[in-house]
């Protein structure tokens, strides 16, 4: 299972606790990173969400390509490759820019093994 501590703080680099609550995430330095309700923690201070206003839609998109089998053969190649690089004891495999998680959910499919997580910026992620 992935804790706090697997993750840093992005100002000032140290592990993370989950506060009290559960609802936080604060660093040794006393950094505090909020977890929405909807299950996500946002790194990003200020404006970047504006960059993906229209994320929903896309992944929506995205999904109806993936779900057709657009993507089978670069899945396959993918799952590949992680095979050759995970083999062995269990991992803590972290994927950035991960949207909605569609290659994490697919490789913790086949490796239940392994620990997943995904961070996006975009909220509908």
């Amino acid at each position: 299972m992935l804790t706090g501590e697997d993750l840093r703080c992005p100002i000032c680099l140290t592990a993370f606790s989950i506060s009290e609550e559960g609802h936080s995430l604060v660093c040794g330095k006393h950094h505090v990173y909020d977890v929405a309700k909807q299950g996500y923690v946002n790194f990003f201070g200020g404006n970047a969400q504006k960059m993906y206003r229209n994320s929903k839609e896309l992944f929506k998109a995205r999904r109806i390509i993936y779900e057709a089998g657009f993507f089978g053969g670069l899945q396959e190649r993918m799952e590949n490759l992680f095979h050759d690089l995970v083999s062995g004891e269990k991992k803590k495999i972290l994927e950035i820019g991960c949207g909605e998680g569609t290659v994490s959910s697919f490789l913790a499919g086949k490796y239940p093994m392994h620990d997943f997580l995904g961070l996006d910026i975009s909220r509908d992620a």
